[in-house]
């Protein structure tokens, strides 16, 4: 799951968003950024629209308003070898990245 929060989340208040009936919001720019980088990297469809072999479990990854966490559906026999470059990705574009397998929140600098 990705979120762009301003203080450290807790695994909580994480499900609290995702179980809330908060209106869906326009992405910040980091959210935008980080799933245009993930779409490019692992994309759904080639340049003729024909899908490929992609790690994504549901397509499009986001619309143009979500809520504040995002999850990302990764089909099982991808997500392992996906999770470091994800880590890579969310903290290169400040953002928290949560592993609901491992309950680990991976932390942007900015919030350490």
């Amino acid at each position: 799951m990705l979120l762009d929060p301003d203080n450290v989340p807790t695994v909580e208040a994480i499900y609290e968003v995702l179980e809330s009936d908060l209106p869906e919001q326009p992405l910040t720019a980091r959210m935008r950024a980080m799933i245009d980088e993930c779409s490019s990297r692992w994309p759904a469809y080639d340049g003729a629209g024909n899908d490929v072999d992609s790690p994504w479990a549901s397509w499009p990854l986001v619309g143009d308003e979500e809520l504040p966490v995002i999850e990302l559906n990764i089909v099982w026999d991808h997500a392992a070898a996906m999770l470091s470059t994800l880590i890579e990705i969310a903290q290169r574009h400040d953002l928290v990245l949560y592993d609901p397998q491992s309950g680990t929140i991976h932390l942007p600098p900015r919030l350490t």
